[in-house]
């Protein structure tokens, strides 16, 4: 499946958003404060509009800002366009939608291998035998695409990446692998810390098959007493600050735990106490100190496919809204993707106590093998990678000084500007910077559990309006 390479982690990233131009249902929308763009992010604005081949000269985006069209995708998009840049993306956002809804339906197709849209806008679809192809192309038909599909052959199926990554992982508990369907390839990551002859028999057993790369395992992202957080005083919702004796994350999903009949909060599993410590959000304490459940149950055991955890909040609290940037204002979550992720979609973050805020990063494959979590290596299966572009920072600054404390903050995708998709629970990061000190933003790689794993794990649903 190619020759052996040993190299670091790249910072060349594909994308297309995933979105509706539109809402699906009218929603209730909680405004705050009015608050305006921040001129902060023009370097976020022209690495995001980069990924769509757009131009990214920065006099041009100050004077786009400040018209009515500038603010108005700002708000719709977390990036500023011209009418005719917005058509553009937002056809693209649509057939990335269409493409997500039909990913469950290919993946049943003998010989499917993955699909995703390309640069120019249209669907790729690859296959790796051809008695499929008629049944793949019947069934992408429903798509509806002003852009064409193309069917690309490939030597492996999807369920061959996959069987692969087990069998590496099996013989290498050490080692991680990351499925990419672009490539039809699967990598695989060894630390720089691991003794040298790990690569080397790592290499001789598997070289043929797989690529290996030497480059940082994910570790968790709460923060610590080396970071600051801030706090806040909000009703209790997604995207909230939290705090306990661990240290510093955030809130995702309202879920509804049927176990208990009742709805509790949840969060990534290692930022619980499992030690009955309480958690606090901002101001207001939300599970007792000493109480009888400070928090519901936290999941990171070896091979979890979901960090997450639950915790218990006071009766009447419940809120199923999530803090979207860009309009700085908590939107429902109307919808929940259980489905596969696509490659080259965007996935969102809102955090609203954070310093990155509100982000959008680029789907780049699924990542099983160690994860250090709480500073003990654990074993995951397919969380997905995502590559993010975040101001600040310098080559070399550990992912942790940059997006540390983002734990637990709720992944979604965008439905219009008054909604969002559910899509996964922020875990963990992985290396430092990437890039050059003069680079308006820093290249990060971060790691999310799928919504899906996290309802089967913790026997929940996600509240949705």
């Amino acid at each position: 499946m190619g020759l052996v390479v040993f190299a670091l982690l790249s910072s060349t990233i594909a994308s297309a958003l995933e979105l509706e131009s539109t809402p699906t249902a009218e929603a209730e929308v909680v405004d705050i404060e009015a608050d305006l763009p921040n001129l902060g992010d023009l370097g976020y604005w022209q690495w995001l509009r980069e990924q769509y081949g757009l131009h990214t000269d920065a006099a041009m985006l100050l004077r786009l800002i400040q018209t009515k069209q500038g603010l108005a995708t700002w708000m719709q998009y977390s990036i500023p366009l011209t009418k005719q840049e917005e058509q553009i993306v937002s056809e693209r956002l649509n057939q990335e939608a269409r493409l997500a809804a039909l990913s469950q339906d290919l993946r049943s197709i003998d010989g499917y291998a993955g699909s995703f849209v390309s640069d120019s806008g249209g669907v790729v679809v690859a296959f790796s035998e051809v008695r499929s192809l008629p049944d793949l192309e019947a069934r992408t038909t429903r798509l509806g695409s002003t852009n064409p599909v193309t069917f690309e052959p490939v030597e492996h199926s999807l369920d061959d990446l996959e069987d692969l990554s087990r069998r590496i992982r099996q013989d290498f508990p050490a080692v991680g692998t990351l499925i990419d369907t672009r490539t039809n390839s699967v990598s695989a990551i060894v630390s720089p810390d691991a003794p040298p002859r790990l690569s080397i028999e790592l290499a001789d057993q598997y070289g043929s098959d797989a690529e290996v790369r030497v480059e940082p395992l994910p570790v968790g992202t709460h923060c610590n007493k080396r970071y600051h957080c801030g706090g806040s005083s909000h009703d209790l919702r997604g995207g909230l600050s939290t705090a306990s004796a661990l240290g510093n994350c955030h809130t995702a999903f309202m879920v509804d735990n049927p176990a208990m009949n009742r709805v509790n909060l949840t969060t990534a599993g290692h930022c619980i106490d499992s030690t009955g410590f309480g958690t606090v959000v901002g101001s207001t304490t939300i599970a007792e100190h000493g109480g009888p459940r400070s928090y519901v149950s936290n999941v990171y055991t070896d091979g979890t496919t979901a960090d997450a955890g639950e915790i218990q909040i006071p009766s009447g609290k419940a809120s199923h809204h999530i803090w979207k940037r860009g309009s700085n204002r908590f939107v429902p979550v109307m919808d929940v993707n259980r489905g596969a992720h696509n490659l080259q979609s965007t996935r969102c973050t809102g955090a609203r106590n954070f310093g990155a805020g509100f982000y959008c990063g680029i789907v780049d494959g699924y990542y099983s093998g160690p994860m250090s979590i709480d500073g003990v290596s654990t074993q995951v299966n397919h969380f997905v990678l995502l590559k993010i572009g975040l101001p600040g920072g310098s080559v070399g600054t550990p992912c942790t000084n940059v997006v540390g404390g983002a734990s637990g903050a709720a992944v979604f995708t965008l439905m219009g500007n008054t909604a969002v998709r559910a899509e996964g629970i922020l875990s963990a990061c992985s290396g430092v910077a990437t890039g050059s000190n003069s680079d308006p933003v820093q290249t990060y790689s971060v790691f999310f559990s799928r919504i899906a794993f996290v309802e089967t794990e913790l026997g929940v649903t996600v509240e949705t309006g």
